[in-house]
């Protein structure tokens, strides 16, 4: 009793402990924010701010991927009340996010256009050499007369006069089948005579035997055939041949005969 008044005159007074009595925690403010939402918040920003550039936009798709892992990180830290900052390292992952999405599309789209430009581009290189090429072949068609199957000469022409007695020109004609086939002039070979670039009107006449262009003849074998044509005047007459039965324009003979 001595002991405990000595203790309460000095002021030694003890306050016993109470059993349920916790250490007070650090302030929510006090914790550090985490590195990791910081840096996830920067790639994700720079990352999507170059996501729409050609050929650089390639380094922002890796920009995202860091940026998704370093919010992970970061998320992850924080849950354990050691850090602070989630809301940075949520917006850093969504950012990030957002980047890998706008760089896949984007370079699809550029991808796309591309190849509608190099098919364009071989379309119309394509074009050009297809008409190069049937120009070069044109070209050999009118050089090369051995394309044909028929052979013709225009050999000579003389002054007569029609059926109701009004002037002509009688041609004369060699005819050579080269083909497998047989064949006719009349069917297989087109001629024409033209006077001051007129196109003449054939004529009947009866000095001469024009049916033999109607005969037929078998592969190699030749024919001379004789056609009249109806003179408008004394103009010179140019005789053209051609074959019936084809695409190409080019002649096979041509000649120009004086009348006057």
């Amino acid at each position: 009793m001595d002991n405990q008044n000595n203790n309460n005159q000095n002021g030694n007074l003890q306050t016993p402990a109470h059993p349920n009595a916790q250490t007070p925690q650090q302030p929510q403010g006090a914790l550090p924010t985490s590195a990791m939402a910081v840096t996830s918040l920067v790639l994700g920003i720079i990352g999507i701010a170059t996501s729409f550039l050609p050929i650089i936009n390639n380094g922002s798709f890796f920009l995202g991927i860091l940026g998704v892992i370093f919010g992970i990180v970061g998320i992850v830290g924080i849950n354990k009340g050691k850090k602070k900052g989630k809301g940075l390292s949520i917006a850093g992952i969504v950012l990030s996010v957002i980047t890998i999405a706008v760089v896949l599309i984007t370079q699809s789209l550029f991808s796309a256009a591309l190849d509608s430009a190099m098919n364009t581009t071989n379309t119309s290189s394509s074009s050009q050499q297809s008409q190069q090429q049937s120009s070069a072949s044109n070209v050999s068609a009118a050089t090369d007369s051995s394309s044909t199957p028929y052979e013709v000469s225009i050999d000579d022409a003389t002054l007569t006069t029609d059926y109701a007695g009004n002037q002509a020109l009688l041609v004369n004609f060699t005819f050579t089948n080269n083909s497998d086939d047989e064949a006719s002039f009349a069917v297989n070979i087109m001629d024409k005579a033209f006077q001051n670039g007129v196109q003449l009107d054939t004529a009947i006449v009866a000095d001469a035997d024009t049916s033999t262009s109607l005969n037929t003849i078998k592969p190699g074998a030749t024919i001379n055939v004789s056609q009249a044509f109806a003179l408008n005047d004394t103009s010179p007459v140019t005789v053209e041949v051609s074959e019936t039965f084809s695409f190409s324009s080019d002649l096979i003979a041509e000649k120009t005969f004086d009348i006057a």
